[in-house]
């Protein structure tokens, strides 16, 4: 209970000053440029990791492609996940996320402000029509794209990732988008360890897969691919960090 009140007390005087903008931003995120909405957000991420004590440790940011569209798809731990991201890259993204993400506090209202995609599961023509408006939006925009493939949070106590989802990865080969696999753990411990601890989370994004590295896999044989780079990335962070046993 300390830690959320010492966090508050210290998010409040940001709060106060880019609330209005905020709010603004929320109502009518049309209103203003993508970018813009993105570096919003992106100051008050870096500024809620310092409150809470993250310390972001990022391998492979240089593999983000400094122009053009592209697709980053991490595994999924934590709701922290997203705000992690959007802290330590500069390059604006916006997410994929299912439909009850709209319920949740924080990632609720990135997902809105960055004019995210919310996917319903269980309608299948609802989710083609989503589809097509992700690749249309990486057809169009100088930014990227984040979907978690494995389509929720792991929830084993190793953290490793369930089934990276080859449908995922359709829209890259609709758009001809780069590639990132992405590696991304710690965050679960970040609401469970004391306040006053420092709580490391690592990132890596894998070398950049252009549309020429990957066109001739079938969706399956791509998420595999990046599944198998997440897990064995996992496995070596693991061993040095010892996170699991943290959580």
């Amino acid at each position: 209970m300390l830690k959320y009140f010492i966090a508050v007390l210290l998010v409040i005087p940001l709060l106060i000053m880019m609330a209005p903008l905020g709010i603004i931003m929320y109502l009518k995120p049309n209103w203003f440029n993508f970018k813009f909405r993105y570096h919003y957000l992106r100051i008050l991420m870096k500024w809620l990791c310092i409150v809470l004590r993250v310390k972001n440790h990022v391998k492979g940011l240089e593999n983000i492609p400094k122009k053009g569209s592209f697709l980053i798809t991490p595994n999924h731990q934590s709701f922290f996940d997203a705000i992690c991201l959007i802290a330590v890259s500069k390059r604006p993204f916006t997410y994929v996320a299912k439909k009850e993400t709209k319920k949740m506090p924080i990632v609720g209202i990135i997902v809105k402000i960055l004019g995210g995609f919310y996917l319903d599961r269980e309608n299948v023509r609802q989710s083609l029509q989503l589809m097509k408006r992700v690749e249309e939006f990486l057809k169009n925009n100088d930014a990227g794209v984040v979907i978690f493939p494995e389509g929720t949070r792991t929830k084993s106590k190793d953290l490793m990732p369930v089934e990276f989802k080859g449908g995922s990865y359709k829209v890259a080969y609709k758009a001809e988008v780069p590639v990132i696999p992405a590696v991304i753990t710690g965050t679960p411990r970040i609401l469970k360890l004391k306040w006053f601890w420092s709580h490391r989370v690592d990132i890596q994004f894998h070398d950049v897969l252009s549309f020429e590295d990957y066109k001739n896999m079938n969706t399956i044989e791509l998420a595999n691919f990046c599944q198998k780079y997440v897990e064995e990335s996992l496995i070596e962070l693991h061993k040095i960090n010892k996170i699991t046993d943290d959580i």
